[in-house]
């Protein structure tokens, strides 16, 4: 299975696999979402009052990974290996084990949405909130918590 790291993910952020097959609640097939902006309302706990206007600039390491189609391997290597940082300039910088990535990003702190664009022009919107030295972002796929490295 191939990884997505999010920028958010990102490399790091919406670590799913490529060409992912759903269904809609009819149990019909949904259509293909990877390469398109993707957005996840339902089944997210809610934002604690705790949440703070913290910036989201600076360097994570991934502390935890609850995502569907992670198995424990690929969990122990994302969570050793991978790091993203945001920079000031509206870039982001995804490291991992098996693949780097650089993109730009925009962070709405209003909405705690996250759209990261990868190089080849993919953008993705993931729900990404910030408590203190936490940030935690959430997908369809599940969530993922990292703690601030710097």
């Amino acid at each position: 299975m191939k990884l997505l790291l999010i920028p958010v993910a990102i490399l790091i952020l919406a670590s799913c696999n490529n060409k992912k097959k759903t269904t809609t609640d009819s149990g019909e097939p949904a259509a293909d979402t990877s390469a398109t902006t993707t957005t996840v309302e339902k089944d997210q706990p809610p934002v604690a009052a705790e949440t703070t206007a913290s910036s989201i600039v600076g360097k994570w390491k991934p502390v935890e990974a609850n995502m569907k189609d992670m198995d424990e391997e690929e969990k122990k290597e994302f969570l050793n290996d991978a790091s993203i940082e945001f920079t000031a300039a509206g870039k982001y910088i995804a490291l991992s084990k098996e693949d780097n990535e650089t993109g730009t990003y925009s962070y709405d702190e209003n909405t705690k949405m996250l759209t990261t664009t990868s190089p080849d022009g993919t953008a993705e919107k993931i729900k990404a909130v910030i408590s203190n030295d936490k940030l935690t972002v959430y997908n369809e796929d599940g969530t993922m918590v990292f703690k601030r490295t710097n």
